[in-house]
């Protein structure tokens, strides 16, 4: 989640803005180049995850019930599900907590922003009635309640697609 609320922020709204600006040939170009950095960031995570759980595989201690020579069906707990996760299974558990802190308060304001335009898009839809801008953010809140309960999973997401 974090990394698809980092992809597709609220700046995709100014996209077709910008691109009118840049021109078709130069939007192409910096699509393509982002590409390639957007690329090189996924293969460093995917080694970064690989490493780490090697690196768990050779720390796991063995049970004192089992062999020397049988192999245990456990799987190394090494628990790289979060940034902080992973920063905490690299460094230290007070690095895994700073980093998560940074990275769950930037998707906090970025998320932040989503309810700014939520909150002005219902006073425009109410526009006959004195709303303030918290009040008009609380009622679309209350609104999307029920499509996010009933999305729970991306995956969940597709059913609504088509």
């Amino acid at each position: 989640w974090l990394m698809l609320s980092d992809i597709v922020g609220t700046s995709v709204l100014t996209f077709g803005g910008v691109a009118q600006s840049l021109g078709w040939a130069l939007t192409a170009a910096l699509i393509l180049c982002l590409f390639w950095v957007s690329f090189y960031v996924s293969v460093l995570m995917a080694r970064t995850r690989r490493l780490l759980l090697l690196q768990a595989l050779a720390w796991r201690p063995q049970p004192p019930e089992a062999s020397p020579g049988a192999a245990s069906g456990a799987s190394p707990r090494a628990l790289l599900g979060s940034m902080g996760e992973v920063a905490s299974s690299a460094w230290t558990a007070a690095a895994g907590k700073g980093v998560g802190v940074l990275v769950y308060g930037y998707t906090w304001l970025g998320q932040s922003s989503y309810l700014l335009v939520l909150g002005m898009s219902m006073q425009q839809v109410f526009s006959s009635e004195e709303m303030c801008l918290y009040s008009a953010m609380a009622l679309a809140c209350v609104g999307l309640l029920v499509p996010i309960c009933a999305v729970r999973r991306l995956a969940d997401s597709v059913v609504i697609s088509f």
